[in-house]
């Protein structure tokens, strides 16, 4: 991919929610090759309304990087971020406005389709094509299957994916039983406790 950088840590983000409903981000950090949970954090997208992924992901990544960059902590090597060009826009238009260049991080997108839309490719193959997407760069890279590099990042993604799903689960099963118990008159802390304890 001819990186700046030697990719120490790279961490992913990915946004989960539906129909616009409790949306949620996640960032997933992986450390020399292999995931950093303790460096995992989740976020409750705060000012956008509605389905807006790309707006949700300027958002977290906002948030999270401001904070870095406040605080004096190192950034990560490479960020990624699954989704082709659009994505990769958005994501560097959060970057630029913190104040964070191109000289400091890489930034790349990873998406899955076709790879070059005017040469077909046989029909079994089109869905296992997986590109890159860098700054400044007009052709995606076609990224070769069954080697360590597509592996890694298919398993950041999917571990990003994976965490944004459950936290999204979570919340929206919170609001559920909030809406369900404690909105009935009479019910309280307390009684709502009583209530799933018994009843499960």
């Amino acid at each position: 991919l001819k990186l700046q950088f030697l990719q120490e840590r790279i961490e992913a983000f990915d946004i989960s929610n539906i129909s616009g409903e409790h949306t949620v981000a996640s960032l997933v950090s992986w450390f020399q090759g292999k995931p950093d949970k303790a460096a995992y954090r989740k976020f409750k997208i705060k000012t956008v309304e509605g389905p807006n992924d790309f707006a949700s992901m300027q958002e977290v990544m906002t948030r999270c990087y401001r904070r870095r960059k406040e605080e004096g902590k190192p950034l990560p090597q490479l960020i990624l971020i699954d989704g082709g060009k659009g994505q990769l826009a958005m994501a560097w238009r959060a970057l630029q406005e913190i104040g964070i260049t191109e000289h400091e991080v890489d930034l790349i997108g990873f998406a899955k389709g076709r790879s070059e839309k005017k040469k077909k490719l046989p029909r079994h193959d089109e869905k296992d094509v997986e590109y890159v997407v860098k700054l400044h760069q007009k052709n995606p890279i076609r990224m070769q299957q069954k080697t360590q590099a597509i592996y890694l990042l298919k398993n950041i993604r999917d571990e990003a994916h994976r965490v944004a799903i459950t936290f999204h689960r979570q919340q929206r099963k919170k609001a559920f039983l909030h809406s369900e118990l404690e909105d009935l008159p009479g019910i309280g802390k307390e009684r709502r406790k009583s209530l799933l304890q018994h009843f499960g």
